[in-house]
């Protein structure tokens, strides 16, 4: 038996398909609308093997909006998720994809006081009862991935006072990504925090030397957000400051780093907290 076709759907209301992600994810509410296109070969031999080619897959989800945790906030919202040029192969067990785009991505992350990251409390629990042999692992290469005028705001509520570190992304870009051992991909960043700027690029392999290989730039970086970390341990509070580096630097596996570069730190400002007098100060 054989068949072939299209399939098409435009801005289609999710909520019936999102049913089983809020349960897995522990979710509050999910929303999103998808528009999605695709051509499809798929076949039934004499035998009852299965073959499927899917191509030309093309899929818009928009508006996506996550709500969790107690007390329930909204913590991601995504004004839309593209992914482009997409074709599947089985049994062949083969994934291609053109390009994967983010945009407009807020999120709240934070530390919680046990030092456990918010998200992880999304994470279903792993079934250790399951049975049998492990699925063959599917062959996935994607070409270009891809996060635009996003925003992360940070909290470590670790400390005493807690930390705030916002962070604008500009422009995330990977490409090559591959589910190869021993592939690499580059990757190249920009991004903001207040009004200092951040920029790196390089290359990457997560079984392969060196971990990561590239040029770390960071202009004005106010260190002011990191205060908090500095009051933990004395008592200090750093007001003012700004960190400026070009940095060339090498991550092996091991997570040894071997780096090379110049540092300036300009306008630091530190005031004891007891007498809330000036501690210390310098210009650069």
């Amino acid at each position: 038996m054989k068949s072939n076709g299209t399939v098409s759907l435009q801005n289609v209301n999710a909520a019936i398909s999102l049913d089983y992600i809020k349960e897995q994810f522990h979710l509050d509410e999910i929303h999103a609308n998808i528009s999605a296109s695709l051509a499809y070969d798929v076949e039934i031999d004499d035998a009852g093997a299965f073959s499927a080619h899917v191509e030309e897959l093309q899929i818009e989800i928009s508006n996506v909006t996550m709500i969790g945790f107690d007390p329930a906030i909204k913590f991601l919202t995504i004004s839309d998720i593209k992914l482009s040029g997409g074709e599947i192969f089985y049994p062949e067990q083969q994934v291609s994809i053109n390009k994967l785009s983010l945009n407009q991505i807020e999120t709240n992350l934070w530390l919680n006081a046990d030092g456990t990251l918010n998200l992880a409390h999304l994470i279903p629990a792993e079934d250790n009862n399951q049975e049998g042999e492990a699925a063959a692992p599917w062959a996935v290469t994607l070409s270009e991935f891809e996060v635009v005028n996003s925003m992360i705001n940070f909290e470590d509520r670790q400390l005493r006072s807690i930390a705030i570190i916002p962070l604008a992304i500009e422009q995330l870009s990977v490409a090559d990504i591959n589910s190869a051992p021993e592939s690499r991909s580059t990757i190249e960043f920009r991004g903001t925090i207040d009004e200092g700027s951040i920029a790196t690029s390089g290359n990457f392999g997560l079984d392969s030397e060196p971990l990561f290989k590239g040029d770390l730039k960071l202009t004005d970086i106010p260190l002011s957000r990191v205060s908090p970390y500095i009051e933990q341990q004395i008592q200090a509070a750093l007001l003012s400051g700004s960190l400026t580096t070009a940095i060339s630097a090498s991550i092996d596996l091991d997570q040894s780093i071997n780096a090379t570069g110049r540092l300036t730190v300009g306008g630091w400002n530190i005031q004891d907290k007891l007498d809330n007098k000036q501690l210390l100060a310098w210009k650069e």
